[in-house]
């Protein structure tokens, strides 16, 4: 008996002792007494992110890990020292760490395995791109039922039409589609591949076969069909850019028959070698694109210009053709090569982040989020909270804390220790800027929803540095950041600006750090009214040496903007083997040059003179000073943060655990 107590404590013991074993990533490795502690883990993920990632580090000597620490430590002593003296309860501080919160937060607040299937079948679909037609049946979001049902009915009459009695696709969408473009394309929405359409009609496209014609679906557009006439493999994307010549009362062709002769002739003059951006800038009728040479970008075309742009070449010119808005002519000015898988992955996984079917992976998420919380919905409360509501949801004036009290303290749902009362949704009710047509009851149940979403994702968000040490990684990384920009900006950066007496003391006690060779000084103006421009130069002209000329320079405002005329002063060393040194080499001081224009600017230029070789003025050296007074007072500062905060190093797990 006593031997099998003694195994079953023995067995407990292990089984308790097994589960208080600490994670290796959890150890201390630096400690502030009293202040901060970084664990292995945190150590490990800043080494890494910046020494050629875990694989490459992992190799890496225990003296570079060392040489690190030393480093790792002074900017924690900065970032410390922000701490101390309330950095980060400013509100700059914490408005720029929430936006960021936000923003890392996302990847995290969707369903994983959603969101990887949504991403596959992205990546599946950008492979073929398709050419379809549709017919809409408009429809408000908020339609009544049988409003619903109504369009849906047409919809399958119209397809039955099409599939079962041979009618026309084209002709059924001129005759009943109520998509506003139906007149210039007859419903042919041309030639799209993922993220194009809304993610609906993207749905039915695909997942409808070549030839073929959908079932009525819903965006939130109204009720559509869709024909999918071909389905291809994607190509390269494809640059373009195109001359249209129109005709009308407002063009420089009157008929048709006079906009075909014109475009021809254009045409004549591209065989013949003529500049197609110079002929785009000259003869298109699009004055958008004229401008710009003709430039389309990479952008889709109407079904009639996609169809031509498939078939060209790079720089092949396509003969004249007609498309419903004139007669055109298009250029391939560059095709991009398709992207790698890994190319693919990284832009698709982008743009489904910014996508709304990435609502899909949220809402999964949130389910989840509730099994998992235990939320619960109270439906006796809600009807009790309803009955007000009725009469009440959109009268104004009436704040959460004037509801009445059997209504104010309604708890309408919960989760883990979080009760959502009437007055919680009454002021998130008045939060919202609402502009719509619903009834208060249906209202009322979208916010709350909405309601219940934020605080379960503001629970969750709390909760991530405990779940998911890369992103408590990321957050303290971003957060110290923060902090380590505005402490060096206060203790070094503004301070070596700001103290003039200082810097002037540092500049002659350092002059042989300020020693430079030969060097023209001269000063650049530009503008683009060249009247005034041309008086300054004659201003300047009129002085007779340079310190006239300085003088003068010293009266003008010292934003560097001149009554519109901008100025610029430069240092050219005279060893430079620039345009403006071999031009300076034989000016004489004070000396204006003619006035050049270059685009829509005009400019001249001012010698104002040559400096010999040796310490540079207090002014001159300025910049450089600055750089250098900065650099003496972080040193400074470092030795004093040396003192304040001591540092002890777990020498025990650098050895046993760092990269193991």
């Amino acid at each position: 008996m006593k031997i099998r107590i003694i195994l079953l404590l023995a067995l407990l013991f292990g089984v308790y002792a097994q589960k208080k074993k600490k994670n290796p990533k959890d150890v201390p490795l630096i400690i502030f007494p009293n202040k901060d502690t970084i664990s292995v883990g945190e150590f490990e993920y800043a080494y890494q992110k910046n020494n050629g990632g875990y694989e490459a580090a992992k190799k890496h000597s225990l003296e570079d890990y060392k040489k690190y620490i030393d480093m790792f430590v002074a900017y924690k002593r900065k970032v410390l020292y922000a701490h101390d003296i309330g950095l980060d309860t400013t509100k700059n501080f914490k408005k720029e760490l929430n936006d960021y919160v936000k923003q890392l937060s996302q990847g995290y607040l969707v369903d994983k395995e959603t969101n990887e299937k949504l991403l596959q079948e992205a990546i599946k679909r950008s492979k073929t791109e398709i050419l379809a037609s549709h017919i809409m049946i408009k429809i408000s979001p908020n339609a009544k039922p049988e409003d619903t049902l109504r369009a849906y009915q047409k919809l399958l009459s119209i397809r039955d039409s099409i599939v079962k009695h041979g009618k026309s696709f084209e002709e059924m969408a001129l005759k009943y589609s109520q998509d506003p473009t139906v007149k210039y394309n007859k419903g042919n929405v041309g030639y799209f591949t993922v993220f194009d359409m809304v993610y609906p009609f993207e749905n039915a496209a695909y997942n409808t076969k070549e030839g073929e014609v959908s079932m009525p679906f819903r965006t939130q557009y109204g009720y559509h069909i869709v024909k999918v006439h071909k389905k291809l493999p994607v190509q390269p994307k494809k640059r373009t850019s195109h001359i249209i010549v129109r005709w009308g009362p407002s063009y420089a062709a009157k008929t048709k028959e006079e906009a075909e002769k014109r475009i021809n002739e254009i045409y004549k003059k591209l065989q013949n070698g003529a500049d197609f951006a110079e002929l785009a800038k000259k003869y298109s009728d699009d004055p958008r694109t004229a401008q710009l040479g003709g430039d389309l970008g990479y952008n889709r075309l109407i079904p009639e210009m996609d169809s031509v742009k498939k078939t060209l070449k790079l720089n092949e010119i396509s003969k004249p053709f007609l498309s419903p808005f004139g007669y055109h002519i298009l250029k391939v000015t560059d095709i991009k090569p398709l992207p790698s898988e890994d190319e693919l992955r990284r832009g698709l996984a982008n743009q489904l982040k910014h996508s709304p079917r990435v609502k899909i992976a949220k809402e999964k998420f949130i389910q989840k989020l509730k099994a998992e919380l235990g939320y619960s919905f109270h439906k006796i409360e809600w009807y009790k909270f309803l009955e007000y509501a009725k009469k009440n949801y959109f009268m104004r004036g009436i704040t959460p804390d004037s509801l009445p009290d059997d209504i104010k303290n309604l708890v309408l749902a919960e989760f883990n220790d979080t009760k959502i009362t009437a007055k919680d949704l009454w002021e998130y009710k008045n939060s919202k800027f609402r502009l719509t047509h619903e009834i208060a009851e249906v209202a009322a149940k979208k916010d709350l929803d909405e309601l219940v979403e934020k605080k379960l994702l503001e629970y969750e968000t709390k909760r991530l540095p405990y779940k998911y040490p890369d992103y408590k990684y990321l957050y303290n990384e971003y957060k110290d950041g923060i902090l380590l920009f505005s402490v060096m900006d206060k203790e070094v950066w503004k301070k070596a600006a700001e103290d003039k007496e200082g810097l002037k003391k540092f500049y002659e006690a350092n002059r042989d750090s300020f020693i430079a060779d030969e060097r023209f000084v001269w000063y650049e103006f530009s503008s683009f009214d060249s009247v005034m421009l041309g008086r300054l130069r004659s201003k300047l002209m009129k002085l007779k040496n340079k310190e006239d000329i300085k003088n003068y320079l010293d009266t003008l405002p010292k934003d560097k903007t001149i009554y519109g005329i901008t100025a610029i002063k430069m240092i050219t060393p005279v060893k430079s083997d620039t345009k403006i040194a071999q031009k300076l080499k034989d000016k004489q001081e004070g000396s204006v040059s003619n006035i050049e224009k270059e685009g829509r600017t005009y400019r001249f230029v001012l010698y104002y003179e040559k400096r010999p070789k040796g310490v540079m003025p207090f002014e001159e050296a300025k910049p450089k000073a600055i750089t250098l007074y900065q650099n003496e007072l972080e040193k400074r500062w470092t030795k004093e943060l040396e003192k304040k905060y001591p540092v002890k190093i777990n020498k025990k797990a650098l050895k046993k655990y760092l990269f193991k």
